[in-house]
């Protein structure tokens, strides 16, 4: 039993930091959504709610480490990956994206 309950909080442990740290890049901008498509979020983040994401822009030097693309990869591996200093308009989600709305983000349109 003790087992079994180790275990399980370790599965538990493991997905809410992975979670955690997607909401982390999210929220300090590091990281933008730039499509407004519907994706899954990885099956065993689905457990817990987690939005998918197609598109990401990369705001920050994140993406000039290779270990840092690496990282980003692996904490979004649904998501497609922009990087650069350049777009078009930045503007705040509005009732044609309800979703984007729900996740209190900008999107990027291109």
């Amino acid at each position: 039993m003790l087992v079994a309950m180790t275990l399980v909080a370790s599965f538990l442990w493991y997905h809410v930091s992975w979670v955690t740290q997607r909401h982390q890049l999210l929220n300090n901008g590091s990281l933008s959504v730039v499509s407004d498509q519907l994706t899954l979020a990885p099956p065993p983040l689905q457990l817990f709610g987690e939005s998918g994401y197609s598109k990401l822009w990369v705001h920050s030097d994140l993406w000039h480490s290779e270990t840092e693309r690496a990282r980003l990869r692996t904490l979004f591996p649904e998501a497609e990956f922009r990087s650069g200093t350049r777009w078009r308009s930045m503007a705040p989600a509005t009732e044609e994206f309800p979703f984007m709305q729900r996740l209190g983000r900008k999107t990027i349109f291109q």
